[in-house]
C-alpha cells in the first residue's frame, strides 16, 4: 500500500468553525494528523534551531586477519570515535549511545589511537606502525587494524559505528551498528566436481552456514566463471526447492523469503528451483508477492545420499545473472519450509558466498579502492530541525528530520535556579518517554511526580505539548527548551538551549468550556492487548493491564458427546470468572484444527470422527509436517461436518452472544488454527471451495446477532455482512501489507476456491468483490504478533512501523501473541514500556472532549443544550452503541438530574466531531449551582465504562465540566 504523509504545522488553540445549531446533530470534522485543532500557523511562527551532518558513509571490510575501514565526509573532526563490538556480547565492553543494541562495545579509535574498554574505562591500546594504520584526508578516514588487536585470533563478525562529535552518526542513529562479515578463508582455490558425493577435501572452509530442520548445512564458492553450491540433508531431490540469492547486496530491493528479515536481510534478486524431474532453474524476481520470470542459464546439479544424508551439488555460470557484485548472499529453503539455511528467525541474514579474490586496499587516504565493497552504511543527511512555541495554556513542540524514533528526550528550564542534567544547567523538568518530570537535585528526576505529555511518532516528525500548568505555570517567554534524540543527538547542536520567543494568543468561544486534557495512556473496553484467557493471572501477573482475553474453545472440549456442550469446564479452564470480576471481555475463536507436537491427537470428537469416517472412509486427512506440526484436517465438505457444526455455533451463540461478556467473534472453525487455510495443502488437503465456506461463516451470521464477528481474510461474505478482519501475522511489515492490498483490492488468492456454486463467474469477480478498504469502520480490525514473539515488533528497532501498522490497519485490538506475553516477572517487563504506551494511545479509540459551549444558566423543567468537540484520537471507532450521557452534580457531588443523550457513538470515526445534545432538567431540581458532567455508559451496568482523555473524573467515572446556574 502506497503511503503518503501529509505534514501541517497546527496547534490546539481556536475553534474557527461553529458548533452546529440543530439539536441532537452530529458534524464531522476532517480528521487532524499532527496536533489537535484546527489553526494552521507557518513554520516562521515558531522558534527554531536545526543542525545536519557533512559525513556520507561508512565502509569496512575485513581480509585476511585485517579490518579495513572508511569513513567518507565533510568536516572530519578529531573528537571523531570510531565503535568496534569484535564479538557481538553485550556483556562484554560498554555502550555506545545512539544505535540500537549497541550495549557490548569494546574498541574505539579516536584522536588517532586505539583504545579499549576495560576495568570500567578506556585505556590506550598497544599498537605498531605494522598492525595499525590510520590516515585521514580532506573528505577521509582510512584505518586498517590486525585482529589480533582486538583480541582476536581469527578473522571473526565484527560491529563497527562512527560518531563525529556532533550530530552525525553511521549508521543513522536508532539503527543497529553496521555487520562486517568475517574474511575469506586463507585456502587455495578449491577444484569442485559436481557429482552428489561430498568431499569434505572439495569443501573444506567453505561451509557459510548452518542449517534448520531438513537442512544441515549449506556451503557456496564462487569464482570469476561460476557459482558453486553445496547442501547437506533430507528431501533435496524433491521438487520446489528454492535458492535465493541476493547479487545487489541490497535488502531493499527482491523477494524477501519467509524468516529473513534482519536490516541486511533477504532480498533475493535471483531464484534457483528444482522441478519434478530433478533440475534446476535460474529465475529472475519481477515482483511483486511471488512473481519470478525464468533466465537463462545452463545449471548442473546431482543429488546422492548416503548414510541417511543426502547430498546436493549445484554450480551455475555466474555471468547468467546481471550486475552481480563481488559480494553475493545465498539462502536456502525447501518445499513446504521443511527445511532453512541460514536459521531462520534467529536474527541471521543471508550468507555470503565465499570469494578469494582481494579487494587490494590501500590506506592512502583515497577511496577509489573501495568501489567493490559493498559492506557500506550511508550517512543520513536530512537536516535535524526542532520548532517550539507557546500560548496561555500549553507548550508545542515538533523535531523534524528522517527515521524519526520514539527515544526523544527534552529538558526544560523555566525560571531561575534549577538543576543540572548532563550537559545542562538550570533545569527544572525533563520530559521523556511521554512523561515530564520535575528535578529534585542534579541528575535526579522526581518520577513519583510524573505526568503524562502528548506525543505524537511520525518517520519525518515527532510532535510533543505539555499543558503549562505540568510546568508550574510558567511566565510568557520564560521557557528554554533543549532536545536529544535517540540518545545522542542533539538541538541546538552546541549543548545550548533554546528560548521560546513564539508566544500565540489564545482565543476561545463565548460560553465555552476547554477541558483539560489528560495524556495518560488508557485501558478501554473492547480495545488493546489480548493474553490467553487460560492463563493464571494470579500466580502469574500479567505486566501490562488488559480489558479483553482471549480464548479458542477446540470442538473435542465443547462437545464431549454429541449433543452435551460442556460450558462450565470451558468456563472454569479459561477462568470466566476472574476475567468478570476484573472487568475483561473476552474474545472467542472456535477450532477443529490445532496443530500440535501429537501426531495422534485431534481437535473434533471421537464421535464426529467415527461419524465423518463411516460418511467417506477416511473423515479427514491426517498430516505431519515440520512445518506445521500434526493433526487432523477434517473433510469440510462433510454434509454430516456441516450439520453438527451448525449446531454447536448455535449453542455458543445461546451461551455467548453477549456483548457484556464476549468482545468479539473471530469467524474460525476451518483451517489449521482455524485461520482459514490448510497450508500446506498437499499434507494437509484442500482447502473447501467458497460455497463450502461460506455455509460455515452462515452458521455464525445465523447464530450470532448481538456480538461483533469477523474473519481471517476478506471474502465477498465478509464484505456483504461488514464483517471486520483480523490479521495473525502482524508485525511483519511484508505480510501486514500484503494484508492491507487485500482489503482494498480484494484477496488475491481466491480464485483457487471459486467454484460454480459461489455464483461467481470469475476468480477476478469474486476478488473484487471481496475487497473492504474501510471495512473497520463498521467492525473491528484486529490480529496478533507473527511467530509466537511480540519482542520482535515493539523494540526501538521496530516500533515505528508496528506503529504504521496500527494506524494503516484501524487496528482495535492484538493478541493472544501481544504486549499481554510480558509478565511482571520477566527481566524486561517494562523495558518496552515508551513503546507500548505509544501503541496504547493510537490503537482503537480514544475519545477526548475538547470544548463545551452552552448558557451558564439554565432553567427547571426546560432542557439544557449543549454543544461539544470532540475529538477520535485513535485510529478506529467505537463498535458498540454505548449512550453518550450528560448530567448534573449538586454542590455534595450527587448527580442530581441525567440524560442519555442520542448520540450514535459508533459513528465517531477518527478526528473532530461536533454534536449538540441537552439535558433536561427536572422540575423538581432545587435552585442553585450544579456541575454539569459527562461520561459514556455501559448498558450492562448502567454506569460510566470508558475512560476519556481530559482531567476532572470523579469516584463514579463521571467528568466534572464547567458550572450551570439553575433557576425558575
Amino acid at each position: 500500500m502506497k503511503r503518503v504523509t501529509v505534514f501541517v504545522l497546527v496547534i490546539c488553540m481556536v475553534f474557527t468553525l461553529g458548533f452546529a445549531s440543530t439539536a441532537n446533530a452530529d458534524k464531522t470534522i476532517a480528521a487532524d494528523k499532527t496536533f489537535t485543532g484546527v489553526k494552521t500557523f507557518a513554520a516562521e511562527k515558531y522558534t527554531t534551531s536545526s543542525d545536519s551532518s557533512s559525513l556520507q558513509s561508512l565502509m569496512a571490510v575485513q581480509e585476511n586477519n585485517d579490518i579495513f575501514i572508511c569513513v567518507t565526509g565533510r568536516n572530519l573532526i578529531e573528537t571523531y570515535s570510531l565503535y568496534i563490538d569484535k564479538d557481538n556480547n553485550e556483556k562484554t565492553g560498554t555502550t555506545a549511545e545512539g544505535w540500537s543494541k549497541a550495549s557490548g562495545i569494546d574498541y574505539k579509535i579516536t584522536g588517532g589511537g586505539l583504545y579499549r574498554f576495560r576495568n570500567g574505562k578506556w585505556q590506550p591500546a598497544k599498537t605498531r606502525n605494522d598492525d595499525f594504520k590510520q590516515v585521514k584526508k580532506d573528505g577521509a578516514i582510512e584505518v586498517r587494524l590486525e585482529m589480533k588487536l582486538l583480541g582476536l585470533a581469527k578473522s571473526q563478525p565484527v560491529k563497527i559505528g562512527f560518531y563525529d562529535g556532533k550530530n552525525g552518526l553511521i549508521p543513522s542513529a536508532g539503527k543497529e551498528m553496521m555487520t562486517v562479515d568475517k574474511a575469506a578463508p586463507v585456502i587455495s582455490e578449491p577444484v569442485i566436481k559436481i557429482d552428489g558425493d561430498y568431499s569434505a577435501q572439495e569443501w573444506e572452509n567453505l561451509k557459510v552456514a548452518d542449517g534448520q530442520d531438513k537442512i544441515k548445512e549449506l556451503y557456496a564458492y564462487k569464482d570469476a566463471q561460476k557459482l558453486y553450491i553445496m547442501a547437506l540433508g533430507e528431501a533435496l531431490a524433491e521438487a520446489d526447492n528454492n535458492i535465493y540469492l541476493n547479487t545487489d547486496n541490497n535488502a531493499s530491493t527482491g523477494y524477501k523469503n519467509w524468516g529473513q528479515y534482519t536490516d541486511n536481510g533477504a532480498g533475493a534478486d535471483y531464484m534457483l528451483q528444482s522441478d519434478v524431474k530433478g533440475d534446476w532453474k535460474l529465475f529472475q524476481y519481477v515482483g511483486p508477492d511471488w512473481n519470478w520470470s525464468e533466465a537463462k542459464a545452463q545449471v548442473e546439479a546431482v543429488v546422492k545420499e548416503k548414510d541417511g544424508v543426502q547430498c546436493l551439488e549445484l554450480s551455475m555460470d555466474i555471468n547468467s545473472m546481471n550486475s552481480v557484485k563481488k559480494n553475493l548472499y545465498i539462502s536456502m529453503g525447501l518445499k513446504n519450509d521443511t527445511g532453512f539455511a541460514p536459521k531462520i528467525w534467529a536474527g541471521i541474514p543471508y550468507a555470503k558466498v565465499i570469494d578469494l579474490n582481494s579487494y587490494n586496499i590501500k590506506i592512502d587516504g583515497k577511496t577509489a579502492d573501495w568501489a567493490e565493497v559493498d559492506s557500506k552504511s550511508a550517512a543520513d543527511r536530512t537536516a535535524l530541525k526542532l520548532l517550539a512555541a507557546q500560548d496561555s495554556r500549553k507548550l508545542y513542540t515538533i523535531v523534524t528530520g528522517s527515521s524519526m524514533n520514539t527515544q526523544n528526550e527534552y529538558v526544560l528550564d523555566v525560571r531561575k535556579g534549577g538543576f543540572q542534567y548532563g550537559i545542562y544547567s538550570g533545569v527544572e523538568y525533563v520530559v521523556k518517554d511521554g512523561y515530564v518530570c520535575p528535578l529534585k537535585g542534579n541528575n535526579l528526576p522526581d518520577k513519583s511526580r510524573k505526568t503524562a505529555v502528548y506525543m505524537d511518532y511520525q518517520d519525518d516528525a515527532v510532535k510533543m505539548q505539555l499543558k503549562l500548568s505540568q510546568l508550574g505555570s510558567p511566565a510568557a517567554g520564560s521557557i528554554h527548551i533543549a532536545y536529544k534524540g535517540k540518545n545522542i543527538r542533539k538541538l541546538p547542536a552546541d549543548g545550548k538551549k533554546l528560548k521560546v520567543t513564539s508566544l500565540w494568543k489564545t482565543a476561545g468561544e463565548k460560553d465555552t468550556f476547554y477541558p483539560a486534557e489528560d495524556y495518560t495512556p488508557n485501558e478501554n473496553p473492547y480495545k488493546g492487548w489480548l493474553p490467553w484467557a487460560s492463563h493464571d493471572s494470579v500466580k502469574e501477573p500479567l505486566a501490562q493491564k488488559v480489558k479483553m482475553a482471549y480464548f479458542d474453545i477446540k470442538w473435542s472440549e465443547l462437545e464431549p458427546e454429541e449433543g452435551t456442550y460442556d460450558f462450565a469446564t470451558i468456563e472454569e479452564k479459561y477462568h470466566f470468572k476472574y476475567w468478570s470480576e476484573n472487568g475483561v471481555k473476552l474474545n472467542l475463536r472456535f477450532v477443529m484444527d490445532d496443530p500440535s507436537d501429537d501426531p495422534a491427537h485431534m481437535d473434533i470428537p471421537r464421535w464426529l470422527y467415527d461419524k465423518l469416517v463411516k460418511e467417506n472412509f477416511e473423515g479427514g486427512k491426517w498430516y505431519n509436517s515440520p512445518a506445521i506440526g500434526a493433526g487432523f484436517a477434517p473433510d469440510y465438505n462433510s454434509p454430516v461436518l456441516l450439520a453438527a457444526h451448525e449446531k454447536a455455533v448455535k449453542a455458543l451463540a445461546g451461551r455467548y452472544d453477549k456483548p457484556a461478556l464476549i468482545s468479539f467473534v473471530q469467524i474460525g472453525s476451518l483451517g489449521h488454527w482455524a485461520e482459514f487455510h490448510n497450508w500446506p495443502e498437499d499434507i494437509s488437503g484442500k482447502f473447501p471451495d467458497l460455497s463450502v465456506s461460506d455455509k460455515y461463516v452462515e452458521h455464525y451470521l445465523k447464530a450470532f446477532k448481538n456480538v461483533k464477528l469477523g474473519m481471517r481474510k476478506p471474502y465477498p461474505i465478509a464484505k456483504d455482512n461488514k464483517l471486520g478482519l483480523f490479521n495473525d501475522v502482524f508485525g511483519m511489515a511484508d505480510t501486514t501489507d500484503q494484508f492491507l492490498n487485500w482489503t482494498v483490492n480484494g484477496w488475491d488468492e481466491i480464485g483457487a476456491y471459486v467454484d460454480a456454486a459461489s455464483g461467481f463467474s470469475s476468480p477476478e469477480a469474486a476478488q473484487k468483490a471481496s475487497a473492504m478498504p474501510d471495512f473497520w469502520k463498521s467492525s473491528y480490525s484486529g490480529g496478533e504478533f507473527a511467530n509466537g514473539n511480540v519482542r520482535l515488533y515493539i523494540d526501538d528497532a521496530a516500533i515505528m512501523d508496528t506503529l504504521r501498522q496500527i494506524r494503516e490497519s484501524h487496528t482495535s485490538w492484538l493478541g493472544p501473541c501481544s504486549p499481554a506475553d510480558l509478565l511482571k516477572s520477566d527481566p524486561d517487563a517494562y523495558a518496552y514500556q515508551r513503546n507500548l504506551d505509544a501503541m496504547t494511545n493510537i490503537m482503537g479509540y480514544n475519545f477526548v472532549l475538547e470544548a463545551v459551549t452552552h448558557t451558564g444558566k439554565a432553567k427547571a423543567g426546560e432542557s439544557l443544550s449543549v454543544k461539544m468537540k470532540w475529538n477520535n484520537k485513535g485510529v478506529a471507532p467505537f463498535y458498540y452503541k454505548w449512550p453518550l450521557e450528560l448530567s448534573l452534580a449538586d454542590s455534595k457531588g450527587k448527580i442530581a438530574a441525567k440524560t442519555l443523550t442520542q448520540a450514535d457513538i459508533t459513528k465517531w470515526l477518527p478526528g473532530e466531531r461536533l454534536t449538540t445534545q441537552s439535558i433536561l432538567i427536572p422540575k423538581s431540581l432545587k435552585e442553585g449551582e450544579y456541575t454539569l458532567c459527562v461520561a459514556i455508559i455501559d448498558p450492562s451496568t448502567g454506569k460510566p465504562g470508558i475512560k476519556l482523555g481530559i482531567e476532572g473524573i470523579r469516584p463514579d467515572g463521571r467528568y466534572a465540566l464547567n458550572p450551570v446556574t439553575v433557576g425558575r
